[in-house]
Formats: C-alpha cells, structure tokens, sequence
C-alpha cells in the first residue's frame, strides 16, 4: 500500500479532509523494518505490520475527526483549539522528518492541542 488514497480505496466512504497531505506509507513500512533492530524474521513482520496499523488507525482518527458530516463513529480524539497557521505549521513539522507518517502528524496535533485524547 503506498499513498493514502490506496489506503481509502479499501474505504470509499471516508471522508479525506482536503488539508492531509499524501505520505508514501511504503516508505514509512521500510524505514520501520530498516530500523526495527530484531534479529527474527517474525517479530520484524509483526513489528511492520504494527507500524501499518498505528498508520492505518491514525488515517482513520484524522478523518473522523475532521469529518464535516455526524456518522457517530467513535474515535480515540476529538477537536481541541483548531487554527489553520497552527496548523500548517504542524504539517510543516512533519514534512520534516525523513520519513513524515500519519502518526507522527497525528502525534503533532495532539503536542499542539490541534486534537485531545480521550481519556
């Protein structure tokens, strides 16, 4: 799976806010295998496919969150003190890193108060 759009294909009914950007979660996966450290070939997969979820389920938190329509999905976050140059600084902050991921911007938002998780 390489972008987010292969991601939502699975789903066609999320609803994708127009501000995400598009990540290579391929990338992220091999940078996840090249830096995971396990000498066995079962924990690097079961640690990859780890990774591929906590990207997956950050994808979905993001877009429920920030969905303009009332489905009663529950999710992990909700809206905290939301400004757009917060925002794009945010986003900037994550096209940073080598290898930016929907959970590290997932992560961002909630350092920044952009979302709060439920507790």
């Amino acid at each position: 799976m390489k972008s987010l759009s292969e991601l939502l294909r699975l789903s066609p009914d999320i609803h994708v806010p127009a501000w995400m950007p598009i990540y290579d979660i391929d990338a992220v996966l091999r940078a996840a295998d090249d830096g995971c450290g396990y000498a066995s070939d079962m924990m690097v997969y079961r640690f990859v496919q780890s990774v591929h979820l906590r990207e997956c389920q950050a994808v979905i938190d993001m877009c429920v969150v920030f969905s303009p329509y009332d489905f009663g999905l529950d999710t992990h976050y909700f809206r905290g003190a939301f400004s757009w140059s917060v925002m794009e600084d945010v986003i900037a902050m994550n096209a940073l890193n080598p290898v930016p991921s929907y959970h590290l911007l997932l992560m961002l938002m909630v350092e920044r108060d952009i979302l709060i998780k439920k507790t």
